[in-house]
């Protein structure tokens, strides 16, 4: 029984091996797969996670992510005055060669694009260009959004292209949402490397559960600040989340991806850009982001534009 078990699992295998066992009363001697080892990885499901356990998500407790648990999570690198690369900001693997990213964390978008490089490694330490050539890449195209207005904010994103494409086993891009996506309701996830995330040392992803706020609540909330005040048109490209005391996306962390879970709950799609806010973590006062559902159509017809796959 125990040899014919071994013997279907060894058929099973043809198609890789292109060898057949067989049982002869000698040794089954599987063949050698060496001629696949430098063959990317099977294309996994956007969305999913890639940890060995299920991370705990807890909804007032700002917590640390673990390996694996946001393998789309970019970051994004400048070339300095002084010729060095310097963190400019996060966003997000939405294609193997596509960064979605807020527009205004780069300002220096106006340079090159091979001032910039894109790190990615699935890890919850953010490296640094230079420690790895396989987890980087370099920007051969920047696309902004065309309608995108520094002063108000709106429309704040932008695609990164990538020369290749991002293709290990430890990364992951995340699904674009559905045109008939919730924006009203509900808890999402935003992650970051900003101001809060250093720990003994090391600077890591951290992460916090979010409740979506309706748009009328939402510009209402913002009126009542005096930095706004009570006529405040809020942007129907926006939409927001949070509003809880001290649980918010802040400095440093523009360009995130407010992450949202799909309807089945096997995984993540992009909800939102992490944008603005008024201070952080203010209670009663939503972040704001720009809404992935809004832009999504730019987005496409972008990447089919130069032939990307999404």
């Amino acid at each position: 029984m125990r040899a014919k078990m071994i013997i279907q699992l060894l058929q099973q295998m043809e198609s890789i091996c292109h060898h057949q066992g067989t049982d002869n009363g000698q040794s089954l001697v599987c063949c050698s797969l060496e001629k696949h080892k430098n063959q990317p990885p099977p294309k996994k499901p956007c969305g999913q996670q890639l940890t060995f356990i299920t991370p705990k998500i807890l909804s007032t407790v700002e917590d640390f992510t673990i390996k694996g648990e946001f393998p789309w999570t970019a970051i994004i690198y400048v070339k300095n005055t002084a010729n060095e690369w310097t963190f400019c900001g996060t966003g997000a693997l939405i294609s193997p060669r596509a960064i979605l990213t807020a527009h205004h964390k780069c300002q220096n978008f106006r340079k090159s694009p091979d001032h910039f490089k894109v790190v990615m490694t699935g890890d919850e330490v953010r490296h640094n260009v230079g420690e790895n050539a396989e987890n980087q890449r370099n920007v051969i195209e920047i696309i902004k959004h065309p309608d995108y207005y520094s002063a108000t904010k709106v429309f704040d994103a932008a695609l990164l292209i990538l020369d290749r494409e991002f293709s290990s086993d430890v990364v992951n891009t995340i699904c674009l949402p559905s045109d008939d996506t919730n924006e009203n309701s509900g808890r999402c996830l935003v992650s970051g490397w900003g101001t809060t995330a250093e720990f003994q040392g090391v600077v890591k992803l951290k992460k916090i559960r979010v409740p979506l706020v309706p748009f009328e609540k939402c510009q209402t909330s913002l009126r009542t600040t005096k930095e706004l005040g009570q006529y405040f048109q809020l942007n129907k490209c926006f939409i927001c989340a949070g509003g809880e005391d001290g649980m918010d996306a802040c400095l440093g962390d523009g360009g995130n991806p407010l992450m949202c879970p799909t309807p089945n709950g096997d995984g993540y799609y992009h909800a939102g850009i992490v944008s603005w806010g008024v201070q952080c973590g203010k209670k009663g006062i939503p972040g704001v982001y720009v809404s992935t559902r809004k832009i999504k159509g730019w987005i496409t017809d972008e990447l089919s534009r130069i032939n990307l796959a999404f």
